[in-house]
Parts: C-alpha cells; structure tokens; sequence
C-alpha cells in the first residue's frame, strides 16, 4: 500500500512541488512564477492537497494540480480564479442575454467538473460560443484548456 504525499501549489495553480511532505526543502513561500503565496492545505477544510501517489516500486511522472479538494469537494483557489475568468469574459460581449449570460456561468460550472450535466453544457457553450465573440471565445478557449475535464475538451475540440 502506498501513501499521497502533500502537494505545494501556488493560489494561481503552479506546482511547486508534488512531494513537499517528504521533501520540505522543495517548498517555496511564493511562487517564482506568479509571486502568488502558496499553499500545502485546502484553504476550506485544511485538509493536505494530495500530491503524488507513492508506493513501493511504483514511479510516476508528472504532477497536474487537482482541481478540487479531495476531503470537502471545494474548489481551490487556481480552479475558482480560471472559472471566475471565464465568467468576466462572458460578461465582456454584449451579444449575449441575461438568460444566456447565467446559462453560460452555469455551464462553466460543469464543463471543469465530470458530472451528468457536462454534456449538456458542451452543447450550451457550442451554441453561445459564435455570440461571445472572437477575443472573448480566444480568452475563454485557452483557460478552458487548461481547467475543463477531459471528456469537454475532446467534446469541445480543445
């Protein structure tokens, strides 16, 4: 049986480290990409983010930070800030309606988690995506990549 480790981010989603319980001196108070203070816990319940899965014998490469908290199911700072983003990009255009704006803001909730409504959600943002306008779309797109679940990117093209 193995053990996670305690994973070190930063509060804009750069891994600082996927060993920081075995390996403190790889720790960093702030990031030395973004300058954002870093964290080892869950700022909701406080519980370690998982870093990696250790096991004897058992080598991994490759650390991707988690989007939401193992213990209390809360997004962490990186994923809010992305979804937030995403939402004050929907904002910008004015082609969209109040009633497509608050369809848009409930799709990007579920296009960054594997739920039941994720395909639905792929389908809303193909159809508002031609009314949100190209920079707003180029914006939305290259932070989707980075924190949409797998089956929305590949639904998505992305």
């Amino acid at each position: 049986m193995g053990t996670y480790n305690v994973a070190q981010i930063c509060e804009n989603g750069h891994v600082i480290t996927a060993y920081f319980s075995s390996s403190p001196e790889f720790g960093k108070k702030f990031c030395d990409q973004c300058g954002a203070p870093t964290l080892s816990k869950c700022p909701h319940c406080n519980a370690d983010i998982q870093g990696k899965y250790e096991s004897e014998g058992v080598f991994g490469f490759g650390f991707d930070a988690p989007r939401f908290c193992h213990n209390c199911g809360a997004s962490y700072p990186w994923t809010q800030r992305a979804m937030d983003s995403l939402n004050s990009l929907a904002e910008l255009t004015e082609k969209l309606s109040p009633k497509e704006r608050d369809q848009l803001r409930s799709a990007i909730d579920d296009l960054v988690r594997d739920t039941p409504r994720t395909q639905a959600a792929i389908a809303t943002l193909k159809i508002l995506a031609p009314k949100i306008g190209a920079e707003a779309w180029a914006g939305m797109r290259s932070i989707l990549i980075e924190i949409a679940t797998e089956s929305a990117k590949k639904g998505l093209g992305l």
